[in-house]
């Protein structure tokens, strides 16, 4: 439970940034909002890394593979959260900044999900549903 909420702290302080970024890059300088949410992602994803690491997680994995592997899960839930934000504005035209919050919530379980059984999970066996991204 501890884990979990200091996921769920270092969450909100990604999705703070996250917004953030994106409200300046969209409001002030005038990126498409599509560009101002890939930003927002971006920033967003990697405060949680380190923080993750450090606070949540205190891993000692070495960094290379295990920022690999966050930055795996990240891609995913980057093309999740981008792909989820288009169709709820696009196509079922809720506003954009419900969609984007709306669209964090079921990124945060996935998120959530992937990191603790995959990403800073340093035993030798995986979940089974992550077991696909350690091969190669």
């Amino acid at each position: 439970m501890e884990v979990f909420l200091k996921f769920v702290l270092v969450g909100a302080i990604g999705v703070a940034l996250n917004f953030l970024v994106t409200a300046i890059f969209r409001e002030r300088v005038k990126t498409s909002q599509w560009t101002a949410n890939l930003l927002g992602i971006a920033v967003g994803m990697t405060a949680n890394y380190i923080l993750n690491r450090t606070f949540t997680f205190m891993s000692d994995q070495r960094i290379p593979l295990e920022a690999g592997k966050f930055a795996l899960v990240a891609l995913l839930a980057m093309l999740i959260n981008h792909t989820l934000v288009w169709l709820l504005v696009t196509r079922l035209n809720v506003k954009f900044y419900l969609a984007k919050a709306i669209t964090t919530c079921v990124v945060f379980l996935w998120n959530f999900g992937a990191h603790s059984t995959y990403t800073f999970d340093n035993s030798p066996q995986l979940s089974p549903f992550f077991l696909w991204l350690d091969q190669g």
